[in-house]
């Protein structure tokens, strides 16, 4: 194992299948036709907002051969859901994305992150007047101009000045790939 000073400590939950993968091969890895399976007819939009992660997060962090989609994780296990397997993992820094949990949140939502809550509501504004929601704008071939505009707005997420002095609840992150390896005992 790396020197620790390398290696963060996170959690993902997980399901039962990634875990038996795990056990199985020692590294499973995210794909699509696993997210359509579990968020059914919601996961359009949570594709929307992987595919942004996975094209923006592989010029940060290689992605290795195998993987589609990132796995979420957090360093702070609180803001992980409880229904599913809690798995501690000591990621190598360099195979780890660290980015706002709020600013994720946003994008989840398809929702226009702003510079300034000002510029964010103003944009809010110009979709409410047009009858329109994110969610529409980005599911839409309709509306090009303000698609552009919302994902220009996403490009901060992952800007390491970002993370500068959060807490670790604060914190969101993404890997490629969970390896059996990186499992902590707790």
């Amino acid at each position: 194992m790396a020197d620790r000073s390398e290696v963060t400590r996170v959690y993902a939950a997980q399901t039962a299948p990634v875990i038996d993968e795990l056990r199985r091969s020692g590294q499973c890895f995210c794909r699509e036709e696993y997210v359509r399976r579990k968020y059914g007819e919601c996961a359009d939009s949570f594709l929307i907002a992987y595919r942004y992660l996975a094209r923006k997060g592989e010029a940060l962090v290689p992605k290795p051969a195998g993987a589609e989609l990132p796995y979420w994780v957090s360093p702070d296990p609180a803001g992980l859901p409880r229904s599913e397997t809690l798995l501690a993992l000591d990621v190598p820094r360099a195979e780890l994305l660290l980015f706002p949990r709020a600013w994720w949140t946003r994008i989840l939502q398809l929702r226009y992150l702003g510079a300034t809550e000002r510029e964010t509501a103003a944009f809010e504004r110009e979709l409410s007047a047009r009858g329109l929601t994110g969610y529409q704008v980005m599911t839409s071939r309709f509306y090009p101009e303000l698609r552009e505009q919302m994902l220009a707005s996403w490009e901060k997420l992952l800007d390491p000045e970002a993370i500068s002095g959060l807490a670790p609840a604060q914190l969101q992150g993404a890997v490629w790939t969970i390896r059996r390896e990186w499992v902590a005992e707790e």
